[in-house]
């Protein structure tokens, strides 16, 4: 395999990497609940009403 394959398949490794622990990091925290409810904190209510939004356009 030549220099160029090898760092190809590194970057590739490397960028699958940083992805897959930027989503396992956003489902750990996962601070607006969007995927599981919060076992970590306790929940809370933002009065921010873009994020209120979202959750009333879901239901």
């Amino acid at each position: 395999m030549s220099i160029a394959a090898r760092n190809v398949i590194r970057l590739l490794v490397a960028t699958a990497a940083i992805i897959l622990s930027a989503a396992l990091l956003n489902f750990t925290v996962d601070p607006l609940q969007l995927f599981r409810p919060a076992r970590l904190f306790a929940a809370m209510y933002s009065s921010d009403s873009r994020m209120q939004d979202a959750g009333l356009i879901r239901s």
